[in-house]
C-alpha cells in the first residue's frame, strides 16, 4: 500500500501486469490494513513492491506465503 496524491492505492495484478487501484482503508496497524473498498475477494496485490514498479510493468508472482 502506498500514498498516491491524497489516497491510498494498491498494485494488483491484471494479467501479469501492474495496476495501480485506489482504495479506502479502515483500521490498520503496522502488520495490517483492512481495505473497506477498492478490491474484490480474489484480487492479488503486491505485497512489497520494488519502487522500480509501475503502471503496465510485466510482474510475476512469487511464492506463495
Amino acid at each position: 500500500m502506498f500514498r498516491k496524491a491524497d489516497q491510498w492505492a494498491v498494485f494488483t495484478d491484471d494479467n501479469g501486469r501492474a495496476k495501480t487501484v485506489p482504495v479506502q482503508i479502515g483500521h490498520r496497524n503496522n502488520r495490517t490494513t483492512e481495505v473497506l473498498s477498492g478490491l474484490a475477494a480474489g484480487d492479488r496485490v503486491a505485497l512489497h513492491p520494488s519502487d522500480r514498479i509501475a503502471d503496465g510493468i510485466r510482474i510475476a508472482q512469487r511464492g506463495v506465503e
